[in-house]
């Protein structure tokens, strides 16, 4: 059996009669779109090129969005941001979770964190409409933590001892 970590770019041939896949029909494949970004990367002589730059949109056979990205109202960008930190400290929650030398007090400081983030975070819900393409995805951000924090006030998290 080949280990993974042996197979070098072009080297898996079919084997025992087998058919090779089959590419799709239509536009390059993903081994000739990533070729042809790599040598564009290398014609350019800049490995480091800006962020901006790079589009990776243009890769997929050359089409480009249609539409135009609307602007978000302040309250939108407001509930996001909100979002984005309730995520990042239930991430830091997660971790703490898995990290046995974590004190409840520790994580009672986090899910603290993470309650007032919810709270002005569920400000700014009622301030959307719930018909605003954005709403549901804070709602759930809010609901997921908020979950957390009740099972943990109630104790699920505490070690039981047999």
């Amino acid at each position: 059996m080949t280990k993974i970590d042996q197979i070098l770019p072009g080297q898996i041939t079919p084997q025992n009669g087998e058919k090779a896949p089959g590419k799709p029909t239509k536009g390059p494949s993903f081994q000739e779109v990533l070729d042809q970004a790599a040598k564009r990367s290398q014609d350019s002589g800049n490995t480091s090129a800006p962020a901006q730059a790079f589009d990776p949109l243009n890769l997929i056979n050359g089409v480009k969005p249609t539409h135009a990205v609307e602007a978000l109202r302040p309250e939108q960008t407001q509930g996001l941001m909100h979002a984005e930190r309730t995520m990042e400290i239930l991430d830091d929650y997660q971790n703490a979770l898995a990290d046995q030398s974590k004190s409840l007090k520790d994580m009672g400081r986090i899910v603290a964190k993470m309650d007032g983030e919810v709270k002005e975070l569920t400000g700014v819900l009622e301030k959307l409409d719930p018909k605003d393409e954005l709403y549901g995805i804070m709602e759930e951000v809010a609901v997921t933590a908020m979950v957390e924090s009740i099972k943990f006030n109630r104790g699920d998290y505490i070690p039981q001892e047999a």
